[in-house]
């Protein structure tokens, strides 16, 4: 991926769409999800900075970047659960925004003011993020992310413009919901730049990096996926206790011409027996790059939806 500004630009110009994918002001039923999409923007981002030597028409290495923090945003649902969630960035017309138009959905973070996140405490709970990817994320059959009324929800972009022209776009975010009693799933973000920023540095070549995370409670482990930059290969989480491979997720690059070479999959693993963590194991995040050349600007992140253990 390519390499952005770190200033992070705080701001809340922008307007908020509620659109129920169903009839207006439905409600999720009970026990079965009704799909709801949230529109955040808009966001215009400058034209891009223009051609560089050696650079193609197009290329992420010109782009402009913007970024915005948006602070109590709307929800989809109060008093109810998520079980899946998938983000877009849109034309105004909800036409998809990507490489084909010159754009880029280079990060979005969710998080929730209202809890702390379960890996970095000082921070607030992180529950769904997203790169240009655009990985779905999809839980098992009762099990759901709780929305309550009280909870105060943020939004992080980071987008990118690739165009000599300015764009506005969106950013959709379609949500799964369901009312009822579910088994409730904390988020957990393993980040290999730690709780301090998410970059790190890998030479030219194959590089492995590794970072430990220690649970301080028994989980079961029913969704993870993991997020890279171009070059990335694989990001996996083992339990390294207990010898077990919990999910490998699998960068893609597909043959879409519009991507020029740029990653644009990863895969997930889901599963009410996916694994099983208990205090005090090690749970090592492994990053592997192949890159023509050295970067200190790549990510390897994963997000995982753990439930606490039923005791016996």
């Amino acid at each position: 991926m390519p390499r952005p500004s770190m200033a992070l630009v705080v701001g809340l110009a922008c307007l908020l769409v509620l659109v129920p994918a169903g009839a207006a002001g439905a409600k999720p039923g009970k026990g079965r999800g009704q799909q709801t999409t949230v529109r955040y923007g808009p966001f215009t981002i400058p034209a891009s900075t223009g051609m560089q030597e050696g650079v193609m028409p197009g290329d992420a290495d010109t782009g402009r970047m913007l970024t915005r923090r948006l602070v109590g945003v709307p929800k989809p649902c109060d008093d109810c659960s998520i079980t899946g969630f998938r983000a877009n960035l849109t034309y105004a017309d909800g036409a998809s925004a990507n490489f084909d138009t010159d754009v880029m959905l280079h990060h979005l973070v969710m998080s929730n003011a209202s809890a702390r996140d379960l890996t970095c405490p000082t921070r607030a709970q992180r529950f769904f993020a997203s790169g240009n990817e655009r990985t779905p994320v999809s839980l098992p059959r009762k099990f759901g992310y709780p929305v309550r009324s009280p909870d105060r929800w943020n939004v992080l972009v980071e987008l990118m413009n690739m165009a000599p022209r300015a764009q506005t776009v969106y950013v959709d975010v379609k949500f799964t919901v369901v009312r009822g009693r579910m088994r409730s799933v904390t988020p957990a973000w393993l980040d290999l730049g730690g709780c301090g920023g998410s970059q790190y540095s890998i030479p030219a070549g194959r590089s492995s990096e590794t970072r430990d995370w220690r649970p301080a409670a028994d989980y079961r482990v029913v969704s993870i996926g993991g997020h890279q930059h171009d070059g990335g290969r694989f990001i996996q989480v083992n339990n390294a206790t207990r010898r077990q491979l919990i999910c490998r997720s699998v960068a893609g690059y597909g043959t879409n011409p519009s991507y020029m070479g740029h990653l644009e999959s990863m895969s997930t693993c889901s599963g009410k027996r996916l694994a099983v963590v208990r205090q005090g194991d090690v749970v090592r995040l492994k990053s592997v790059y192949v890159s023509p050349e050295a970067r200190d600007d790549v990510m390897g992140i994963t997000l995982g939806y753990l439930a606490p253990l039923k005791r016996r």
